[in-house]
């Protein structure tokens, strides 16, 4: 009795460092295309649009990710993981690889998404499945954040390029 009592507690230790693991390796594929998908946004429009050395601006990008990490990460981390749905380990490495295979086929066609869109889309998703409570007013925060921020960008771009096409403008 005391044999199977151990391989019973043997075999559940071996599937939570399986589960570990495999949310390990979703981590770094979506950190992979984190690196393909929305940094390339950046270093497209760096990259082309000035005349900094390759070297010089993957200092300037690396940097700048790694204080972005430190600085507001937290409360996304929060949200994601811990507020939107409950997570266990196997949905956690499902909604991770299910929306980094999801990013991958975009980049493959060289489409540009958002990571972030696609794992939150993953997570509503298997919260839905599982029958979970989903956080509908974070939820509907976060869909009016997908709208108001591209029109919040487009706006302040067309104010900037006032702005600075009037006080560069040569007199």
């Amino acid at each position: 009795m005391y044999g199977r009592i151990l391989n019973y507690l043997s075999k559940i230790s071996e599937i939570e460092i399986l589960y570990r693991w495999m949310i390990i390796l979703s981590s770094a594929y979506a950190s992979f295309n984190l690196g393909a998908n929305e940094l390339s946004n950046v270093v497209g429009l760096l990259k082309y649009s000035t005349s900094i050395e390759d070297n010089t601006l993957k200092i300037i990008l690396v940097l700048a990710l790694f204080s972005g990490a430190l600085s507001f990460s937290y409360d996304v981390l929060m949200t994601i993981g811990r507020n939107l749905t409950q997570l266990d380990p196997l949905t956690g490495f499902s909604a991770q690889f299910g929306s980094a295979l999801a990013v991958t086929s975009a980049n493959i066609i060289g489409l540009p998404v958002s990571s972030g869109q696609a794992i939150i889309g993953g997570i509503i998703g298997l919260g839905v499945l599982k029958g979970q409570k989903i956080s509908k007013c974070l939820t509907l925060n976060i869909i009016k954040g997908w709208i108001l921020a591209p029109l919040v960008s487009c706006l302040l771009t067309l104010l900037f390029i006032k702005i600075f096409s009037v006080l560069l403008m040569p007199f």
